[in-house]
């Protein structure tokens, strides 16, 4: 068999852009190389006719402790993240010496030859979000700031070789996604990606690749810019791009991530953008994208909330199975508690959120007044502490 293995993972409605991605490495690598798609996800009819260059793993069939808990308490791109680790394991497994994950949004434009060389040597191959510094006077987004928040490497792409420091770094690795794969910036957490930020320190072997033809994205195009030939800087040959927060039917503002660049202003960027949505379109993305995501609902088909899957991983250990419906499960505890939300929960639009945050301003100035600064400290770092969700424990 091969030993060389490129996955990704995604959920039904992100099927049309799996295959594009995973098309695109069959293209390049037309042998040699074994390529799945994990579903985060439950296939069901859905799925049943579509076929491709790749095998369909769901991922109710990977190796996960507390399957259901995680597929609870987890939205749909926390889970998505949080079982990363766990295709690598279930693929070395299976006898993979080199395996390779990206996110479903990207484009292989050329070989991966360089990053094959590289697992010879390293057990683990990681590419910085910038290599560069923003410039002094730049004030755009996403800042420097932003990559402490979420982390310094890009988990869109990342090779672990079948080493014991390999094995070993996805087992921690594991561990950390099982419990704490939150996009949780307010407790320092960021789904799978910021808990690498760590790695460097716990791990050897270790490949920070800094080849301006790998992940190029959004967040570095400030210190890449892409030739006819497809050659970054005229120096790097682009081997793959990561389309992260594109609007396939309106890609103008390349990111919904960032207001930097657009494709008016940076014209090297139009001919793959065109090439990639088109292919997605044609693989079926309006088709898919309004696929139901099967760990949304509980077992009676009732939306399940924010707040509910938050709370959950609090009392986890009360509820094993937290998608039952009926008397005595985890829904029947938010009925009777009154923590049952309306769906949908609506969210506020940022307009709406930015005048909510102009009147509570006024309020809290009030409060200041009224109690003093030093007790109106203290209550604002009871609250930081407190506006997490996870570290309420307010109910029996």
């Amino acid at each position: 068999m091969n030993n060389i293995a490129v996955f990704t993972i995604a959920s039904k409605n992100y099927f049309a852009l799996a295959k594009t991605l995973l098309d695109s490495v069959k293209k390049v690598h037309p042998s040699g190389i074994s390529l799945f798609l994990f579903l985060a996800d439950e296939s069901g009819e859905a799925l049943a006719r579509e076929d491709g260059p790749f095998q369909i793993v769901e991922a109710k069939d990977l190796p996960v402790p507390n399957f259901k808990r995680m597929a609870f308490q987890y939205d749909i791109m926390e889970f998505n993240t949080a079982v990363k680790p766990f295709c690598f394991s279930y693929l070395f497994d299976e006898g993979y010496s080199k395996v390779l994950y990206f996110d479903p949004d990207i484009l292989v434009f050329r070989p991966l030859d360089q990053v094959f060389f590289q697992l010879n040597t390293s057990s683990l191959v990681l590419t910085p979000h910038i290599t560069e510094p923003l410039p002094e006077s730049d004030h755009f987004k996403p800042t420097e700031q932003v990559y402490l928040r979420v982390g310094t490497y890009n988990l869109g792409f990342i090779a672990v070789s079948a080493t014991d420091e390999g094995r070993k770094f996805v087992d921690w690795w594991g561990r950390k996604c099982a419990e704490e794969c939150f996009k949780e910036i307010e407790t320092g957490l960021f789904v799978d990606q910021k808990w690498v930020n760590l790695a460097l320190g716990l791990f050897n072997d270790i490949n920070i690749c800094r080849n301006k033809g790998l992940n190029m994205a959004y967040w570095n195009l400030h210190e890449r810019i892409l030739g006819s030939d497809l050659m970054v800087n005229g120096e790097f040959p682009l081997i793959f791009y990561h389309f992260s927060g594109i609007n396939i039917t309106a890609p103008d503002d390349i990111s919904r991530h960032q207001n930097r660049f657009s494709l008016n202003t940076r014209a090297d960027l139009k001919e793959i953008f065109k090439l990639y949505c088109d292919t997605v379109l044609k693989n079926g993305y309006i088709k898919f994208r309004g696929l139901p995501y099967t760990y949304a609902t509980y077992q009676d088909g009732g939306e399940i909330g924010d707040f509910a899957r938050r709370h959950y991983s609090t009392i986890a250990q009360r509820f094993p199975d937290p998608f039952l419906d009926g008397p005595g499960n985890y829904n029947d505890y938010l009925k009777k508690n009154n923590l049952l939300e309306s769906p949908p929960a609506v969210k506020p639009t940022v307009a709406g959120f930015s005048k909510k945050i102009k009147n509570a301003n006024f309020v809290l100035k009030v409060l200041c007044r009224f109690i003093g600064i030093d007790r109106y400290n203290n209550l604002m770092l009871y609250l930081r502490n407190m506006a997490v969700v996870r570290k309420q424990d307010f109910w029996p």
